[in-house]
């Protein structure tokens, strides 16, 4: 299957993760795209960091390869790009799972059934969400991340590496779970929480 090259927006670690991920699925790379000058004539794996993602032509395919999810949030709403999604091939995505525009699954993730995911999501390597999990848009699961049957991310959560959670639980928008925490309640939005099982931590 022919493919249009698809351009990266992101010239950091995560960009040279989807910089592999895109020479996995055999899709060709139009460039890397970073608002940090100093990049502009770099490369990533070998790729060309040409120029800002203002550069991209509208329409474009592109994929934007930042971790920071309100980074990820801005970038959408300012760019009229043709948003890839993106799946691993070693990756388990069940037939009902609906997976939306901009969103990335990494090495070995699995998505289970009926589960619904937003846009711009990132599922990071070796993560799991169960079945009927709903993630909102901008959300990011780290490496290893486990998220039960029924659990509701809110837009723009983050949930560190090896955080986990119980079944049927709400995680409110903008939330971030640290690594290794386990979520054992219902928790609301904005908040930071930690530990096994994981508290909101005080405001700064």
């Amino acid at each position: 299957m022919q493919h249009n090259p698809c351009s990266i927006i992101g010239a950091g670690g995560h960009g040279k993760v989807i910089a592999q991920l895109l020479r996995d699925l055999r899709i060709p790379i139009a460039g890397i795209f970073d608002d940090c000058q100093q990049l502009w004539g770099k490369s990533v794996l070998g790729v060309p960091i040409t120029g800002p993602p203002s550069s991209i032509p509208d329409g474009a395919p592109a994929i934007i390869a930042i971790g920071d999810n309100r980074q990820r949030q801005t970038l959408a709403a300012t760019l009229a790009l043709d948003w890839q999604t993106l799946i691993h091939p070693t990756a388990y995505v069940a037939d009902s799972v609906q997976i939306g525009n901009g969103t990335v699954v990494l090495p070995h993730a699995a998505i289970q059934v009926d589960a619904r995911l937003g846009s711009h999501v990132i599922v990071n390597t070796s993560s799991t969400i169960e079945h009927d999990c709903s993630i909102g848009d901008f959300a990011h699961l780290a490496p290893r991340s486990v998220l039960a049957g029924m659990v509701e991310l809110g837009d723009g959560v983050l949930m560190g590496t090896g955080a986990s959670t119980v079944v049927g639980i709400k995680i409110g928008d903008w939330s971030v779970i640290g690594a290794g925490a386990t979520v054992v309640n219902q928790l609301p939005p904005g908040i930071t929480a930690s530990g096994v099982p994981a508290r909101c931590h005080p405001p700064l």
